[in-house]
């Protein structure tokens, strides 16, 4: 009894400090990043006749390595590294927002590499002409990482519940 009463003080505290330090930290914790993005994006879109969209759902994908180029029509952010199709000079602050220079930029000239290494599929509240759902991305190269909000290019509501499916974010419904 007295040696399974010493193993068990030796090897329980050694057990619980594996499990705090050597498990990862949830990925379903929703950076500041992303929020940022998402309200940035969301000021891009609005205008004096169309107020500001919501939010609805944000959630992370499963799958974030299943992302490609192909799934995005247009990238918006404020990187100084990556190449956005639009970004503002004051993100996240009321600025103007204007497309991007061309291929020949000093500023944000390196493509986005793909995959990204976190992607989170936002649903948007329900507005005319608004697209239901953004994909906000983590693109890292060796230097640097930003995030970029990306419009999918599913052009109908079947091929945008395929990406969805795809991505891992089934539980993201658009309207």
């Amino acid at each position: 009894m007295r040696r399974l009463l010493i193993i068990g003080v030796v090897v329980l505290p050694a057990v619980l400090l594996v499990a705090v330090f050597a498990l990862p930290a949830s990925p379903s914790e929703l950076p500041h990043q992303v929020t940022t993005a998402v309200y940035a994006y969301l000021d891009f879109r609005a205008s004096p006749s169309q107020p500001m969209l919501g939010v609805q759902q944000i959630i992370p994908a499963s799958r974030p390595w299943s992302f490609t180029r192909q799934m995005s029509k247009a990238t918006f952010g404020n990187s100084v590294y990556f190449k956005t199709d639009y970004r503002s000079a004051g993100w996240g602050m009321p600025a103007a927002v204007t497309p991007w220079p061309g291929e020949g930029s000093l500023v944000g000239g390196r493509s986005l590499p793909f995959p990204p290494t976190a992607l989170w599929c936002v649903r948007l509240q329900p507005t005319e002409g608004a697209r239901p759902v953004v994909y906000v991305a983590q693109h890292e190269d060796d230097y640097k990482a930003d995030w970029i909000v990306h419009e999918p290019a599913a052009q109908t509501a079947q091929e945008l519940e395929a990406s969805l499916a795809t991505l891992g974010c089934n539980e993201v419904k658009s309207p």
